[in-house]
């Protein structure tokens, strides 16, 4: 399947997303390729400021859907683990006083009576785990959507240039100079979002195990690696700017 289909299927399956509309790019494109072949030049230049106003504005709205679910995602993490130290105590640990309850466990139980407290009360736990989980699953949707739409970036440049001869000769600085400043490839909010998440994990994984034997799985001797906050993959000669 070619790509212009592929992102098609992507944007046609996450209808919440925009994804970065490359049939209307390649359509800005065969404009300036036309008018290269009829020598008309000032209206290719005109087609080709087309273009580039039709990507940044393809950009600005990657990058505000980015954000706002990225923010969402933050936002969802922070109540989850504001929710669990308020119950569970701020140590990480269960609190003497009793296990923490989510939310809608915390309804169910003032509803239910004694029986219903305590049947809400033993799978509040997992409902925490769980959530995390559907948190997980939705950044990861996240990252892949960074991904094709900084993969259509690309692709749509080498495209331009490939018919029409507009652009950097040097395409790794053209994809910089493109890519570079943008919020949904710079791996910041990320990493931000990877830190969050991995606080909560911690504090739900101490509460579940103990805090001696929980501080001892999550605290390794040394950390060899670190991984790439966007595509997970350990990096490798890294350099420091």
């Amino acid at each position: 399947m070619k790509f212009g289909k592929s992102i098609g299927f992507q944007q046609d399956h996450n209808a919440d997303l925009h994804y970065v509309d490359y049939k209307l790019l390649k359509k800005r494109i065969k404009d300036v390729s036309s008018c290269q072949h009829a020598h008309e030049l000032a209206d290719a230049l005109t087609a080709n400021t087309g273009f580039e106003e039709g990507l940044i504005g393809e950009i600005t709205l990657v990058n505000t859907c980015f954000a706002k679910r990225q923010q969402e995602l933050l936002r969802r993490t922070g109540l989850l683990a504001e929710d669990f130290q308020s119950h569970g105590g701020s140590s990480g640990a269960a609190s003497s006083s009793g296990p923490w309850v989510a939310p809608a466990a915390e309804e169910e139980a003032g509803t239910c009576g004694t029986g219903g407290a305590l049947l809400a009360a033993s799978r509040t736990r997992p409902e925490a785990f769980r959530m995390l989980v559907d948190i997980l699953r939705e950044v990861d949707q996240l990252r892949k959507y960074a991904v094709w739409n900084a993969v259509a970036v690309v692709k749509i440049l080498k495209k331009r240039r490939k018919q029409t001869n507009f652009g950097l000769e040097d395409t790794a600085a053209e994809r910089a100079g493109w890519l570079s400043r943008q919020s949904f490839f710079s791996g910041s909010d990320f990493a931000e979002l990877h830190a969050a998440i991995e606080s909560l994990g911690h504090m739900l994984v101490l509460s579940q195990l103990g805090r001696e034997s929980a501080l001892a799985a999550l605290s390794p001797a040394k950390k060899d690696s670190q991984q790439c906050p966007i595509c997970l993959d350990t990096i490798s000669d890294m350099v420091e700017l």
